[in-house]
């Protein structure tokens, strides 16, 4: 009977430890892009659990900035670009966090854009 009472106490003690830690655990950035026409993407960012986040396209040598947003305070975040005032050329998709970063690149061309896979 105090084996059974023992075994149970510390099956809850076990349960209980990820709560007093704070009861979250950590979750990976998410980005995602979406082709919507020749000149159009979809940005989407996930877990960002409210962590400033800064989202960029900049010239693949990285010395101009086309669009820059912050975001504070927010769990996800979506957005459309059009690229079509931009020169057909490569273009690096950055996601920032102060801990971790996502970087695409894009290409633009006369069959419209094509995207890599994000590296961490």
């Amino acid at each position: 009977m105090k084996f059974r009472f023992f075994l149970s106490a510390l099956l809850m003690a076990a349960c209980m430890v990820p709560a007093l830690a704070g009861g979250t655990t950590p979750t990976e950035l998410i980005a995602r892009t979406t082709v919507m026409s020749e000149k159009t993407m979809k940005i989407q960012l996930i877990n960002l659990e409210k962590v400033a986040t800064t989202l960029s396209i900049n010239s693949l040598d990285g010395k101009k900035t086309y669009y820059e947003k912050n975001i504070k305070k927010h769990n996800g975040f979506a957005t459309k670009f059009n690229f079509g005032d931009l020169e057909p050329g490569k273009y690096l998709l950055k996601v920032e966090q102060p801990d971790e970063s996502l970087t695409q690149v894009i290409l633009i061309d006369e069959n419209g854009i094509r995207v890599s896979d994000f590296v961490r």
